[in-house]
């Protein structure tokens, strides 16, 4: 069971790393439901450091794919073995705090509810991390 679990969020992990792949070499559908509107005032969706900023999470969302999945593969890379738990208890730590928000405009707690991010905020991104955090941490632990 906690090995399909694993493979469950393997897979999410992997969906979400092909979406912002997809936003990072241009791709406009969805990114508008992505982003808080108080971005799009400023046009920060569409400047350069923001394309990077996608690039880089679209690494940082394939890397955690491969290490939920990393203990049942027959790699065996020494540093990785030593550290693995411990990148898993961070990956953990860092979705729950995506799931609780920063009181202002992402998570459970967040003050501005208005708009389409905040909507889909509230309906699957701040859910799905709570989720993706408590099963990893059933699995792992």
């Amino acid at each position: 069971m906690k090995e399909v679990l694993l493979y469950i969020n393997s897979f999410i992990f992997l969906l979400i790393t092909l979406m912002h792949f997809y936003w990072a070499f241009g791709g406009r559908y969805g990114l508008a439901a992505a982003i808080p509107e108080r971005f799009h005032a400023i046009g920060m969706d569409f400047k350069r450091g923001m394309k990077l900023a996608t690039l880089f999470m679209t690494f940082v969302f394939l890397s955690i794919a491969v290490l939920l999945v990393y203990p049942m593969l027959s790699f065996d890379i020494s540093w990785l073995n030593k550290s693995h738990r411990l990148l898993m208890f961070a990956i953990i730590g860092i979705l729950m705090l995506r799931a609780i928000g920063d009181f202002n405009f992402v998570g459970f707690f967040k003050k501005d509810k208005r708009g389409l991010f905040a909507r889909n905020d509230s309906r699957f991104y701040a859910p799905l991390c709570l989720y993706l955090a408590c099963s990893t941490f059933y699995a792992v632990y």
